[in-house]
Parts: C-alpha cells; structure tokens; sequence
C-alpha cells in the first residue's frame, strides 16, 4: 500500500503496472481520475519543496506557488487537471 501511495503505478512490476495503466484508463472514462503517481504531492516531490509535509497548509502554499510559477509541462499536475476539466466539459 505504501508504494501505490509513494510512487504509484511506477513502484509495480509487469505485469502489474500494465494492468494498473489499464484500469486507471478505464476508470478515466466513467470521470474517476486516480492520481498515477500516488498522492497529489508526489508531482512535486523532485522540486525541493522546504516546508515539511506535516504542516500541510504551509506545503500547499509553497506547492501551489511554485506550480503557478514553474508553469505547465508535459505529463506534470496541470495536464492530469486539464484532462478532469476536458471530461467534465463533455458531461
């Protein structure tokens, strides 16, 4: 449990993954959308956020400020968001 939360889809081996992948997929397409990586914060766990975890408003602070800042790239939290809005638009 602790690597699916940790890591995500990327912390399992074939033929695991490729049936996470598939479900997650699957799950897209009735509007559940999984983070892949885990948790919400594992995008963000290479950009050497300071604030601890454990307080947790500052985190989402520093977090949210440095995702405006750093600006979208591929595959990042902003095109997991856009692909929720892009669902939601067609319901």
């Amino acid at each position: 449990m602790r690597g699916l939360k940790r890591g995500g889809v990327a912390t399992f081996a074939d033929p695991l993954a490729a049936k996470l992948v598939c479900l997650l997929s699957s799950l897209r397409g009735i509007g559940i959308f999984l983070v892949p990586l885990g948790e919400l914060e594992e995008w963000l766990n290479e950009e050497g956020i300071k604030e601890s975890k454990a307080n947790k408003w500052a985190w989402a602070n520093e977090a949210a400020m440095l995702i405006q800042t750093k600006g979208a790239s591929a595959g990042d939290i902003w095109d997991f968001v856009r692909e929720i809005g892009k669902y939601l638009s067609t319901q």
